[in-house]
């Protein structure tokens, strides 16, 4: 089983490793997550919402599908 953003707990940091889903991957190349990137999740949005991770000072919202295409290692 692969870890994704999905898996982390808020405050957790995690390598970006991969992106699983060809769609999405475009617009995650296009908003700076690019493989071996630090990122941080910093909150979840309650009842599925979007969650939010930080990288590089930056804040990114990003949605629940996007976020499990992000294959991940966690720090």
């Amino acid at each position: 089983m692969k870890t994704t953003i999905l898996d982390l707990k808020v405050g957790q940091n995690a390598l970006i490793r991969q992106f699983a889903d060809f769609d999405a991957t475009c617009k995650l190349l296009t908003m700076g997550l690019l493989p071996n990137s630090r990122v941080e999740l910093v909150r979840k949005a309650p009842f599925g919402g979007a969650l939010y991770i930080r990288m590089q000072n930056h804040l990114i919202a990003m949605r629940e599908n996007e976020a499990a295409s992000v294959e991940i290692e966690v720090l």
